[in-house]
């Protein structure tokens, strides 16, 4: 965290240069910004207006993208933001259907997202601040449910993780044709366990027993008549003896679906997708019962298992080898270097393919990662390699065993990991220099993480009793992500790091060659004087985050530096000269010590407000920090929850509040209390703001910089972004929402602030003294426009046990307020119920009509030795808009340019259409991808947190269609021509590439990362890229489409059809 401290800005002048910089400014803002409004009409699906909706607006700062014009600026260049600035919020009311003009910028971009009173689901749509008309959709209840088919299959023809029909469809409850008896088993001893992720990646969620009507999973209704129950399930889930089974009505959302074999079986899984042994699955209401989003439909998860066995052919050759992590270089380079053993690892071994493929052997490495397979028979065979966790990248090698060659030592056998890895550990900097030297011991029980950029969290654990934290499984975003440290036991004194370059890994020679046996080490731009080299760096100081970017097979060593606080010194006037003649340095070092961690704390946005009283609220792993809020300190010398007068006018003064964008004020967002035109402490004894990863991207990042369109108008040299070409960093950055005071300004009088021992001047900057003593203090968080602060009546979940925590948080002091009646989500901003909502289901709100403390002020007591923590929680009426950032790769293609960010990688098709759609096929938004095959967008989230789940939440489901052709209006229509079409595909529709569907999931404030391929599809190849080409030989039939019974589309044949359709298909061809 970042102390950001108030510099007091006004627009008043203190010399002649600054006014006339002023004047500029403020010119050039009265020509930039232009007063627009915009009017704003919500309908449901049959077109009909809905009567009254809550709405919220934001500001959408996404990149323009021009089809087919280069730019300097670009996703692919660039960072992503992180946050969507919330401009204003309201409703929209009356007797009859709703309209509302809401004010905008007209040279702005917006999101606007849109909640009815009652009856209808949430939408939302991207507007531009110049509309005049802007029309949203939504959705009438009752939503369909979604459903999950999951297959378990014996992975024996060949072992590849995948299932191979009809081989491995079998019932085997026989004996597999291809194994011995001991492999007979029924598929029905397997569990399947479902459970949910929170609407986001990382570590959230948890099992699921229930299904969207709160019954059992398994639980089966009638089918005419829904709400009967038919058989109550058990929630228990178990493939019918073939392997399948369907999870049926469970809500829209993103899954983890894992399968647990029959204990003492020794079944080992060999299925993933992007690593470890759960399987995502991403549903949409109404999903049907198979997937099919590309390619033949087929179950939503496969999940496949073997056995250790052998059934090779009598010979007299073997082979043997190692399984090593596949090191690959930094881009542009492209290399593969045998890094550390691979450990878990297990070894397959498959007839070839025309022998029939089946599987012969099955086994795990030895300890040290090494394999032997003795008493084969001559031929070729396929190595398959795998592991326990399922880290490994699945991989196949082909061998031939002959009387010349019947021994093979293969060596090292370099397989690709899923995910990179980092290695925190944390020690006791006894010197306080940020290197742990060899007498410096680790220090268990430290709590580590990672979040995201938003400040939810990704993965987090503590340091075990050897005080390391090893994370193996960080998921390659090609994005950054935030690594941090807490330190509320423990002062931070700095922090040393390693960065893996890439390339042929070094043996470890302690810091003269710091690579651990793992890593390559990353030359820094400086040398590290406590090693004498580059190949580490140390930054000294209270430093508990950095931003990284790390890919598959890369480590970083991220060592931690922490000490007991000491006595607080004294840093008198002069500031700034610490320690000067004045002042008090109690241990002599040199250096001030606070004695204390001051006080921090987040401002989280209040996705789930669980709580009746606000007070008790805790932050969920997946609400984003708000940035930019600004937070205020004062005294309370006693502890009575009352501010305490320290500028000596004998009544109490809040400060001013300068609302984002900061250095404006006062401007028509913020607070000026007497109108004086200046920022003001009042009683504050300081003021900063909670961070802001958009206002503090990582600099500075080491390695070879990307040059894009280089010798052109726009050429740029790149610093840290988000992307390959960057590869591995570890960089100062922050997440959003985290503040801290560990100074206060100097009043020097007694009273007022103070600039070298005098009065600070309207408009000044006061100076800043570090350190707080230990006491009672009050810190209050402003309310900017578009947000609410949360109370008791802003409960969103209804259900549910209370509980206290075991450490009381701080207490709440603000003014008083009377509870509303009923739940905020129930009323409007009069707190009286919303019109069409039926009043039996008014639920009253906790401590309805009672007097209780507002909490944006909260009594903090601060002691010696450690760190006091104060959160708060903000809210929107309607739930902000989801971010997405993806890109679009040819799976079948590389990039050989080098002036491209992705050369090293596969291609990138430019200027594609991407496309966002509701589960009905109603489009919600269409972006593009930039130059280089990145695109990003806003999107609707969700506002149910109430489903019968660990996190209860329901994230809203789209589905993203690359290389979308969806029609656009035809510029030269003519209504006149009868030949001529309103509409045409997108002309930026590339009919060389597929059109591919994915369904993901989207959450307010989050940004959800989208890994979209396509395939190339064209009959004949181009220049340039060496497309696959397709052409299918003369006089081949060729289907044109299929139709199911009764004439549906698709070649699919419904079980309830067939007593009023014949069961057949129709094929057509294309004909000549």
């Amino acid at each position: 965290m970042n102390n950001h401290t108030k510099t007091p800005v006004s627009t008043a002048s203190i010399s002649i240069e600054h006014a006339l910089t002023v004047l500029i400014v403020l010119a050039l803002v009265a020509v930039t910004s232009v007063a627009h409004a915009f009017n704003l009409t919500v309908t449901d699906e049959n077109g009909s207006l809905v009567n009254g909706f809550k709405w919220t607006l934001e500001e959408n700062l996404k990149f323009d993208v021009a089809p087919g014009l280069q730019t300097q600026d670009s996703l692919s260049l660039s960072f992503h933001n992180s946050y969507s600035p919330v401009v204003a919020s309201g409703e929209c009311t009356g007797t009859g259907p709703s309209s509302c003009s809401i004010p905008t910028d007209a040279n702005k971009k917006y999101f606007i997202s849109v909640l009815p009173f009652s009856g209808h689901t949430q939408g939302g749509t991207t507007i531009s601040g110049s509309d005049g008309a802007v029309t949203v959709d939504v959705h009438t209840f009752a939503i369909p449910t979604a459903q999950i088919t999951v297959r378990v299959f014996l992975d024996d023809n060949p072992i590849n993780g995948a299932p191979d029909d009809p081989e491995e469809l079998v019932d085997v409850s026989a004996v597999s044709p291809s194994l011995a008896n001991d492999f007979s088993t029924n598929l029905s001893q397997f569990t399947v366990h479902l459970a949910e992720a929170g609407g986001r990646f990382g570590q959230t969620g948890g099992e699921v027993y229930q299904d969207a009507f709160g019954n059992p999973l398994g639980t089966e209704y009638d089918p005419l008549n829904p709400g009967v129950v038919i058989s109550m399930g058990t929630g228990s889930l178990r493939p019918d003896a073939n392997g399948f089974v369907t999870i049926k009505n469970i809500p829209p959302a993103k899954y983890g679906i894992t399968v647990i074999p029959p204990a003492g079986q020794g079944w080992i899984q060999t299925s993933t997708i992007e690593g470890t042994k759960t399987i995502d699955a991403w549903v949409l209401a109404n999903e049907p019962s198979f997937f099919a989003e590309f390619g033949p439909p087929g179950p939503h998860a496969f999940i496949g298992f073997i056995k250790p066995f052998s059934n090779i052919p009598a010979g007299a050759g073997s082979v043997s080898g190692r399984i090593t992590n596949n090191h690959m270089a930094r881009p542009p380079e492209v290399g593969f270097f045998s890094g550390s053993p691979f450990g878990g690892c297990w070894i397959g071994l498959n007839e070839s393919v025309a022998a029939g493929g089946a599987a012969l052997y099955a086994a795990p490495c030895a300890d040290d990662s090494t394999f032997s397979i003795n008493g084969l028979a001559n031929g070729t065979y396929d190595i398959v390699v795998w592991d326990k966790n399922l880290d490994i990248v699945i991989a196949t090698r082909t061998i031939t065993i002959s009387d010349t060659t019947p021994n093979l030592a293969l060596g090292d056998v370099p397989v690709f990991s899923w995910f990179a890895r980092m290695e925190a550990r944390v020690f006791l900097d006894e010197n306080e220099n940020g290197f742990r030297e060899d007498t410096e011991q680790l220090i268990p029980e430290q709590a580590t993480g990672f979040r995201f950029r938003n400040g939810t969290l990704y993965q987090g654990f503590p340091t075990d009793l050897g005080g390391e934290a090893p994370y193996d499984e960080v998921f390659p975003f090609f994005h950054w992500l935030v690594t941090e440290v807490d330190f509320a036991r423990y002062k931070a004194t700095g922090v040393t790091y390693v960065v893996d370059d890439g390339g042929a890994v070094p043996p470890d020679a302690g810091w003269d060659m710091p690579s651990f046996d793992i890593l390559t080490p990353q030359a820094q731009t400086e040398v590290n004087p406590n090693t004498g080299n580059n190949l580490s760096r140390t930054i000294t100081g209270p430093t508990i985050t950095l931003a990284t970017q790390s890919f598959l097979g890369q480590t970083n060593i991220v060592e931690w530096g922490k000490a007991l606080y000491g006595t607080q010194d004294v840093d008198n006037a002069p500031y700034g000269n610490f320690p000067g003649v004045e002042d008090v340095d109690n241990d002599g070092d040199g250096v001030f010590e606070y004695g204390n961690g001051g006080i921090t704390g987040l401002s989280f946005y209040a996705i789930t407000r669980a709580e009746n009283d606000p007070r008790f609220g805790a932050a969920e792993e997946w609400e984003p920090g708000i940035p930019r809020i600004q937070m205020s300190l004062y005294k309370d010398f006693t502890g009575d929850g009352n501010i305490d007068d320290v500028d000596g006018d004998a009544v109490i003064t809040l400060s001013d509040v300068d609302n984002a964008p900061q250095g404006n004020f006062p401007g028509t967002e913020d607070v000026d209390r007497n109108g004086n035109g200046f920022f003001d402490y009042g009683d504050a004894l300081q003021v900063v703001y909670t961070d802001s990863w958009d206002d503090n991207l990582p600099t500075g990042c080491v390695g070879p910089a990307f040059v894009a369109h280089p010798g052109t108008a726009i050429e740029k040299t790149t610093d840290c972004y988000d992307g390959l070409r960057n590869f591995n960093q570890l960089r100062e950055g922050v997440y959003d929402g985290g503040y801290s005071f560990t100074s206060h300004i100097a009043r020097d009088t007694g009273s007022v602030p103070t600039t070298g021992g005098v009065p600070t001047p309207p408009g000044g900057t006061p100076d800043e003294v570090p350190g707080l003593v230990s006491g009672y203090y009050i810190v209050e968080s402003a309310t900017p426009d578009g947000y609410v602060l949360m109370k008791e009546e802003d409960k969103n979940v209804d259900f549910g046990d209370e509980y206290v925590p075991a450490a009381l948080p701080a207490t709440c002091v603000g003014d008083f307020h009377t509870v509303s009646d009923y739940l905020s989500y129930q009323s409007g901003s009069d707190g009286l119920p919303l019109p069409g909502i039926n009043p039996a289901d008014l639920i009253p709100a906790p401590y309805a009509g009672e007097q209780r403390r507002l909490c944006d002020r909260k009594l903090v007591a601060l002691t010696a030795g450690k760190n006091a923590a104060a959160d708060f929680f903000l809210f929107t009426p309607v739930p902000i808009a989801a971010h997405v950032v993806g890109g679009i790769l040819n799976d079948l293609g590389n990039e050989f340019d080098p002036n491209n960010p992705n050369f090293g990688e596969k291609f990138a098709p430019s200027w594609a259409p991407v496309t966002f759609s509701d589960w009905t096929g109603k489009l919600i938004t269409k972006v593009y991808t930039d130059e280089f095959g990145k695109y990003e967008a806003l999107v609707p989230s969700s506002p149910t947190v109430n489903i019968g789940s660990p996190t209860g939440l329901a994230p809203n489901m789209l589905s993203a269609c690359m290389n979308d052709p969806s029609p656009v209006p035809n510029p030269n229509y003519d209504p006149a021509d009868v030949s001529s079409a309103p509409f045409i595909n997108d002309p930026y529709y590339n009919p060389q590439f597929s059109t591919f569907c994915y369904t993901f999931q989207y959450m307010p404030g989050s940004t959800t990362y989208l890994d979209t391929p396509v395939v190339p599809i064209s009959a004949f190849a181009t220049t340039g890229r060496f497309p696959l080409d397709c052409a299918i030989a003369d006089h081949n039939p060729l289907i044109k489409y299929v139709t199911g019974p009764g004439g549906f589309t698709g070649p699919v044949i419904a079980s309830d059809l067939a007593p009023f359709f014949p069961r057949e298909l129709t094929i057509f061809s294309e004909g000549q």
